[in-house]
């Protein structure tokens, strides 16, 4: 989906030194215009990128916050116990968040 939008806005900013009469401000212009449909395309994924991260950091908090829980249910608890339910929660987010995909 955007190799043929970039390689559609590469072609037209070329384009745009074809006219032998053009100013390089009518230039500069021409190329911007052709950049627009990639830059808010880019703008968008960067966007949804960030969305995607902030919910997985969201969920390895909570999975940070559950273990804690455990830990104070159970002062006893061993550190392998402590990072294997950890390891297992933030597992779990990363496939929900896969199927997510």
């Amino acid at each position: 989906l955007l190799r043929p939008m970039q390689r559609k806005a590469y072609i037209c900013s070329a384009d745009c030194y074809s006219g032998g009469n053009n100013t390089s401000q009518a230039i500069s212009n021409c190329v911007e215009n052709c950049q627009i449909a990639s830059k808010q395309s880019a703008q968008v994924t960067s966007m949804e990128m960030q969305q995607y991260q902030g919910k997985i950091q969201r969920a390895m908090q909570a999975c940070s916050d559950r273990v804690r829980d455990m830990q104070l249910k159970n002062p006893n608890m061993k550190e392998p116990d402590v990072m294997s339910a950890f390891e297992k929660c933030g597992g779990e987010v990363v496939t929900e968040q896969i199927g997510m995909l």
